[in-house]
C-alpha cells in the first residue's frame, strides 16, 4: 500500500494535474486529508498486528476498539481519494468492505441500538471473555426476539481490508495512468518547440538594430519584434489547448513575464 500511495502523491503533484487540481479547493484539500488518513490508520492498523498480547480486558477492549475505528477510517479516506480525483469505485465489487464497516458500526460503532432510522433494531455487545486480540464473539439480539452469536477474526478482517484496498488503488492509479497517456496522445504530433521554428534569425535581425545607429534599421526590426510576440502569443495558445496557463510551470510564467 505505501508504494502506490507515494505513485498516487507523484500523479498529483505533477505541475499540470496539481495546478487544475488546485482550483477546485475544496477537492484538494480532501484528496491531501485522504491520503494522510490512509497513511496514518495504516500506521494504527500495523502497530496492531505487531502487537503480542494484551495485558488485560481494558487495554484488549482499547486496542480492538482502536482497530476496527482505524479500519472504518482507512476505508472512507480511500473512498473520499477516489471521489477527490473523480474516479468512481465499484462498491459492489468488494462486499467484504462493507461486511467489515458491519462489523465495525455492531460491535463499537452503534452496538447499544443499530438501524433506528429503520425500525429494526438490533442490539450488541463484545463478549469479554472470548476476547483476544485475533477476534472476538459478537452477541446480538434482533427485535423479532432472535439471538445470534457470530465470531468476528480480527487479523483476518485486517487482511481482507489492506488486499481489497490495495485492488481499488491499483485501479486508480491505472486510471491517473491512462489520463496521462491519453493527453501525451492527444498532442504528440502538436510539438511546442514548433512554436519557435527558425526565430535565430529574427533574433540576428534585432540584435543588428540595437547596435546600429539607424533609426530606419530600429524601424524595420519592429517587423522582427512582431514575428517574435506571434511566436510568444502562438505558444500561449498551444499551452491553453493541453489545459496549461502560464503559471502552471514557474518557469514557464517567469520567461513569459520577462518577455
Amino acid at each position: 500500500m505505501e508504494n502506490k500511495l507515494k505513485q498516487i502523491r507523484r500523479f498529483i503533484n505533477q505541475p499540470l494535474r496539481r495546478y487544475n487540481l488546485i482550483k477546485n479547493l475544496p477537492y484538494w484539500n480532501q484528496l491531501c486529508a485522504s491520503l494522510d488518513a490512509i497513511e496514518d490508520t495504516k500506521l494504527a492498523i500495523d502497530s496492531y498486528v505487531a502487537i503480542e498480547s494484551g495485558n488485560d480486558n481494558g487495554q484488549l477492549y482499547l486496542l480492538v476498539y482502536g482497530v476496527l475505528q482505524a479500519l472504518f477510517l482507512q476505508q472512507d479516506a480511500v473512498n473520499n481519494l477516489c471521489e477527490a480525483l473523480v474516479i468512481p469505485v465499484e462498491h459492489s465489487k468488494y462486499p467484504k468492505l462493507k461486511e467489515i464497516r458491519k462489523i465495525r458500526n455492531d460491535s463499537i460503532g452503534h452496538p447499544t441500538k443499530r438501524d433506528q432510522s429503520k425500525g429494526k433494531h438490533s442490539y450488541h455487545h463484545i463478549s469479554r471473555i472470548s476476547l483476544t486480540l485475533n477476534g472476538f464473539d459478537l452477541m446480538s439480539y434482533f427485535i423479532d426476539g432472535k439471538f445470534e452469536t457470530k465470531y468476528i477474526a480480527i487479523k483476518e478482517c485486517i487482511t481482507d481490508q489492506e488486499k481489497y484496498l490495495n485492488d481499488i488503488l491499483s485501479a486508480l492509479i491505472e486510471n491517473l495512468k491512462r489520463e496521462d497517456r491519453v493527453h501525451k496522445e492527444k498532442f504528440m504530433n502538436d510539438k511546442l518547440a514548433d512554436c519557435f521554428h527558425n526565430l535565430h534569425y529574427h533574433f540576428e535581425k534585432i540584435y543588428e538594430a540595437a547596435n546600429m545607429d539607424s533609426p530606419e534599421r530600429r524601424i524595420k526590426a519592429m517587423i522582427d519584434i512582431n514575428f517574435l510576440q506571434k511566436a510568444i502569443d502562438t505558444f500561449k495558445n498551444s499551452l491553453a489547448k493541453r489545459g496549461i496557463e502560464l503559471d502552471t510551470y514557474d518557469n514557464v510564467g517567469y520567461e513569459y513575464g520577462s518577455s
